[in-house]
């Protein structure tokens, strides 16, 4: 591998870690001024988990996003 396409490749990483961190601070942000009534530790414990880019995000998105209400009728069988 040539010298260039080494600092190429080196460059985007940098980027796309960059980019993880910007990401995992602001969710962490938000958890905690938009879930201000949740406890401390889970609070903590959440806020280890989005230090964990792509797979806490998507625990995040998981237990924390409110299904709207056509999503929870999805299970429900129609008479």
């Amino acid at each position: 591998m040539h010298l260039r396409e080494y600092a190429d490749h080196h460059i985007a990483g940098v980027l796309v870690g960059l980019f993880c961190i910007w990401l995992s601070l602001c969710l962490i942000i938000r958890l905690w001024l938009v879930h201000k009534k949740d406890s401390l530790l889970k609070k903590l414990m959440w806020s280890l988990v989005l230090t964990v880019p792509f797979f806490g995000w998507l625990l995040y998105g998981a237990f924390y996003t409110p299904l709207s209400e056509n999503d929870a009728r999805v299970g429900l069988r129609w008479h």
